[in-house]
């Protein structure tokens, strides 16, 4: 971040220079959303305004955790449920134990993507998926794995419905595989040697 906002050199990093021509961060992980976290490291560029960041996107995640347990589980207790144990899993802890992590932003994005598809609010829906895709490379996996189960959920207990549902289903599986074949395309141009 620190290149980007004052040097002029786009995301450039030293770890990864054995493996990019660019020194680019983009070279080994395609991430669009970098442009959106550089405009809040540029207000205080200092590294704790990207801990702080990814601490409140991870604290953020409870709340579409909750509305899931509560909708699937059909009581609040289900959701609170649902968010202690998404509270309370150490593998989210780890994501803010240390250093700046993309993966950070994953939960919070994927679990409201799902929580609007379920909810038949596609506008949002459609937001939390390409914020998914734009926050790291792998992500774009997810979200087409995300579409898939959505598409075989409407499949097996929907069939009167209306189909905007499938077919913002199969969008999702799309934008996953046509985002993930982007970010290849992407971190070949920033990156190979």
């Amino acid at each position: 971040m620190w290149t980007t906002a004052r040097e002029g050199k786009l995301f450039y990093e030293t770890p990864d220079l054995p493996f990019t021509r660019t020194g680019s961060f983009l070279g080994v992980h395609f991430s669009p959303f970098l442009f959106v976290l550089e405009g809040f490291y540029v207000l205080h560029p200092a590294p704790e305004t990207l801990l702080v960041i990814q601490s409140v996107a991870v604290a953020l995640a409870v709340f579409p955790a909750y509305c899931l347990g509560r909708r699937i589980l059909g009581s609040r207790r289900g959701g609170l449920t649902v968010a202690s144990l998404f509270v309370l899993n150490p593998s989210i802890h780890v994501l803010t134990a240390q250093d700046f992590h993309l993966e950070a932003f994953v939960p919070l994005f994927i679990l409201s993507a799902f929580y609007f598809w379920l909810s038949k609010k596609w506008k949002p829906c459609l937001l939390f998926v390409l914020l998914s895709i734009a926050t790291i490379d792998f992500a774009a996996i997810v979200v087409a794995f995300m579409g898939l189960y959505c598409t075989y959920s409407f499949v097996r207990h929907s069939r009167t419905e209306k189909t905007s549902q499938l077919r913002l289903s199969l969008a999702i599986v799309f934008g996953g595989v046509v985002g993930f074949l982007l970010e290849i395309y992407a971190t070949g141009f920033f990156g190979p040697n």
